[in-house]
């Protein structure tokens, strides 16, 4: 016996009668998990893992059953994914392991017409054989489901696995540990992460927490509340309103091909209200459990006044001073020089006497000789193309 998807009440005659007659064979399709995420969970387990499947059942309630009005006793209707007994098995082959968890089944899967959500929680091993192994590297487990107690399983496939690691404490710093309020800005995580993670939900979190009330109407005015979010009309003092937060955002990240640690972009941030948060960031490797130490991060809107001076020669060094409002202090000054054929980066300071930027743009004699040369080139071509006078 395997698992179908009959409803209830059973139909007549009874599924009983129909295996216990020697005349008739009862075939059914075999279930299996044909997808895994997240593909990474913690030695401390408490990841909520969802397995995608096919052979299961799964009822959906008419829109008559789901009237709360229509619950005699003022429950919903038992479905049939609730009475049946779901387990969740994790095999590893090295070292040899084998444990089974709970499981339900919570929905169907919209990519696949067959496809239903099986969510199980990870367990704890850090008392398992499989604690001192994965304190040097990461181990893979495959997932079995069970709806049967354990007479019938799906099929081992190498897709239908993840990995259990010991996860990072806490990331080191952020490099740059500051960005503009528009979106583009890549930040290097530095963290030890193990090799060769799957980076399927590798997140890092953008924290904001509200600074304080709105104090002043003038100055905070378009600063989002709680009534805002809520779709709510309030016509009262702006300063009872709390600043709506926090907020959480969420980047999708890549691993450091260097092996320092995580590389994301920053989102975009509101410049009118920008000011009125303290951010942070977190990093996660499965996209739910992230880094216990939150590390702060600098968001910033600069507007240049003043460019000091404003021209300089060819040939020579010229020291430039900046004058802006916004400079914030950061882990790294570097001014960007857009010329007509290229971009240069140089390193700059911050002057914390006069709030401003100094750096040097150093002389494009390079520049000039590679103009003239190629000048020189172009009139040599011309030349050479000119008809010559032939002679009688």
């Amino acid at each position: 016996l395997g698992p179908l998807a009959l409803p209830l009440p059973l139909p007549s005659p009874s599924i009983a009668t129909v295996v216990a007659s020697n005349k008739a064979i009862l075939a059914f399709a075999r279930s299996a998990v044909y997808k895994v995420a997240p593909k990474l969970a913690p030695l401390e387990g408490g990841t909520t893992l969802r397995m995608y499947a096919t052979g299961l059942p799964h009822q959906q309630l008419s829109r008559q059953e789901a009237n709360p009005s229509q619950w005699p006793d003022g429950e919903p209707p038992r479905l049939i994914q609730d009475m049946v007994a779901v387990h969740v098995r994790m095999k590893a082959q090295d070292p040899v392991f084998d444990v089974t968890v709970e499981g339900r089944i919570v929905d169907v899967d919209p990519g696949c017409s067959d496809g239903r959500i099986v969510e199980c929680v990870t367990p704890d091993l850090t008392l398992s054989p499989l604690a001192p192994v994965l304190a040097l590297r990461q181990v893979n487990l495959r997932v079995q489901i069970t709806i049967d107690g354990g007479l019938t399983w799906t099929e081992e496939r190498e897709d239908a696995s993840f990995e259990y690691c010991k996860y990072p404490q806490a990331a080191s710093h952020v490099v740059p540990n500051a960005a503009p309020c528009d979106p583009g800005t890549e930040i290097l995580i530095h963290m030890q992460i193990p090799p060769e993670i799957p980076a399927h939900d590798l997140t890092v979190k953008f924290h904001c927490e509200p600074t304080s009330t709105l104090g002043n109407a003038e100055d905070d005015g378009d600063a989002p509340t709680v009534e805002d979010l809520q779709g709510a009309y309030h016509d009262g003092n702006l300063e009872d309103l709390p600043v709506a937060g926090p907020l959480e955002m969420l980047v999708a990240a890549t691993v450091d091909p260097g092996g320092n640690g995580v590389r994301c972009s920053v989102p975009p941030f509101n410049k009118k209200t920008f000011h009125l948060y303290n951010v942070t960031t977190q990093v996660s490797l499965d996209g739910q459990r992230y880094t216990a130490k939150a590390l702060p991060f600098l968001i910033y809107n600069v507007n240049v006044m003043q460019v000091v001076p404003n021209l300089g020669p060819l040939d020579q060094k010229t020291k430039v001073e900046v004058v802006a409002e916004g400079l914030v202090k950061t882990s790294v000054q570097k001014a960007r020089i857009d010329f007509p054929w290229e971009q240069r980066e140089v390193p700059a300071t911050y002057d914390h006497t006069t709030h401003s930027i100094r750096f040097t743009i150093r002389g494009l004699e390079d520049k000039i000789h590679a103009l003239q040369a190629e000048r020189d080139a172009a009139a040599a071509a011309l030349r050479a193309a000119e008809p010559r006078p032939v002679k009688e």
